[in-house]
């Protein structure tokens, strides 16, 4: 069974580099550019893990992760936050406790893959 997840990153550079390398690794990706996209996208349908990005304009990493749990399919979906090195230190602590893992960007493509197999297993 594929598993599928929901990527979302207001870079599209980062969305195009994370999807590409997580579908060689045979996942279904759907990416978002925004959080009120990454929720329409939940809304829909369910995914096994989801992996955002703890800053992006408008709607917040850690905002989005609640308003995603919000929705009965993805309670207990686990979510990986991608962050920048100062925003780690920033995030809210009622929030670490649901975070499975954070990954401080930039990004080393073969931890990334063992943290998303982790998580999946």
């Amino acid at each position: 069974m594929t598993r599928k997840i929901l990527l979302v990153d207001d870079d599209e550079m980062v969305l195009i580099a994370v999807a590409d390398l997580l579908r060689s690794h045979g996942y279904q990706v759907k990416t978002a550019s925004s959080g009120d996209t990454a929720l329409d996208l939940a809304d829909h349908e369910p995914f096994d893990l989801c992996i955002l990005d703890a800053v992006m304009p408008g709607i917040t990493g850690t905002d989005l992760a609640d308003r995603l749990r919000s929705l009965d399919q993805h309670k207990k979906m686990p979510i990986i936050m991608l962050s920048q090195a100062d925003t780690a230190a920033d995030m809210d602590p009622r929030f670490a406790s649901e975070i499975k893992l954070t990954i401080i960007k930039p990004i080393r493509p073969e931890r990334l893959v063992a943290m998303v197999e982790s998580v999946l297993l």
